[in-house]
């Protein structure tokens, strides 16, 4: 959640000449519904069904990146599917970073829309990340963005990704 997911996708589908798909995108259009009226409507068990529906879909396509929710991994075969398609990448960004771009967010982040005041929310994120970070942790490669602009990560991934190809 809040680690440049989208953006760096997206630069990292430019670079590669891929094409790039970003899966709440993807899940807006096919449903009809942004992802908060879909939480309000179905509950995040509903909308986790319908991501995971969605990302078998574009799983099969070729040539593309993928950005996911910071969930996504987290349910049903997900991360297992992700790991089997392609390389997986997880953008490490500091908690406090995440924290401050969240504050700005509430409104496009239904997870969070509870969770007003910045204790309430960085309990709330500290404990999210703990419970996600062995999904994480699966990754292909993993990176610390720190506060690395969407350029410098795009680089340090596409460094990441050719060291990984000459290890195999």
């Amino acid at each position: 959640m809040a680690s440049g997911k989208s953006s760096i996708g997206n630069l990292m589908a430019q670079k590669l000449k891929y094409k790039h798909i970003d899966l709440d995108d993807y899940i807006e259009k096919k449903t009809g519904q942004s992802i908060n009226e879909l939480f309000q409507t179905k509950g995040e068990h509903g909308f986790r069904e319908i991501e995971q529906q969605l990302l078998h879909e574009v799983c099969k396509n070729t040539y593309v990146v993928i950005s996911t929710g910071g969930g996504t991994p987290c349910f049903f075969d997900n991360c297992e599917l992700l790991l089997e398609h392609g390389t997986v990448i997880y953008l490490n960004r500091p908690l406090e970073a995440i924290l401050n771009t969240l504050e700005r967010e509430y409104s496009h982040r239904p997870l969070i829309a509870n969770h007003k005041n910045k204790e309430e929310l960085t309990h709330f994120i500290k404990t999210l990340h703990e419970a996600r970070e062995p999904y994480y942790k699966k990754a292909h490669i993993c990176i610390d963005i720190q506060n690395n602009s969407i350029e410098e990560a795009a680089k340090q991934i596409l460094l990441q990704i050719e060291q990984t190809k000459k290890t195999k």
